[in-house]
C-alpha cells in the first residue's frame, strides 16, 4: 500500500491541496488521508480510493495513477486485496449457500444502481479478477 499512498500524495501535491482539503472534498476523514498516504492504512475501501480520485478531479482510479506516471495500481496486483476478495466470496458463497458466481452476479446487479464512475471502476476490477475466484 506503500506505492498506493506515494500516488495519492504526489497528486494531492499537484493540485495544491491539503490533506484536510482533500479529505474535506472527498468527504472521508483527514485521519484517512494521511493513512492512506504514509501507507499506514493497508487496505482502504474502495468506495474512499474512487472518492479521492473523484476529488483530485479524475474519473477514474487508473486516471489517478498514470497522472503521476506511476504504473497503475490493480486489484489483480495486489494480493492483501486478491486474498481479501476471495475470502470475502467463499465466506457469502457458504453463508448463503450459493455458487461463488453467484455471489459475483448479485455484486454485478447492486452496481448497476451505482453511479457510472463507480460502476465502471468496480466492474474493470472484477474482469481482472475473474479468474481469482474460480
Amino acid at each position: 500500500m506503500e506505492q498506493l499512498g506515494k500516488i495519492i500524495k504526489k497528486a494531492r501535491r499537484q493540485a495544491g491541496m491539503s490533506q484536510e482539503k482533500l479529505a474535506q472534498e472527498a468527504s472521508v476523514s483527514r485521519v484517512s488521508v494521511q493513512g492512506i498516504e504514509s501507507g499506514k492504512t493497508g487496505n482502504p475501501h474502495a468506495s474512499t480510493l474512487f472518492a479521492i480520485a473523484r476529488a483530485l478531479g479524475f474519473e477514474h482510479w487508473e486516471d489517478l495513477s498514470a497522472s503521476v506516471k506511476d504504473p497503475p495500481v490493480s486489484l489483480r496486483d495486489n494480493p492483501l486485496v486478491n486474498d481479501a476478495i476471495r475470502r470475502q466470496i467463499e465466506f457469502l458463497s457458504e453463508e448463503f449457500n450459493v455458487s461463488k458466481q453467484q455471489v459475483v452476479n448479485c455484486a454485478v446487479s447492486f452496481l448497476a444502481n451505482q453511479p457510472n464512475h463507480v460502476r465502471d471502476a468496480v466492474l474493470r476490477e472484477i474482469s481482472e479478477i475473474e479468474d481469482v475466484i474460480d
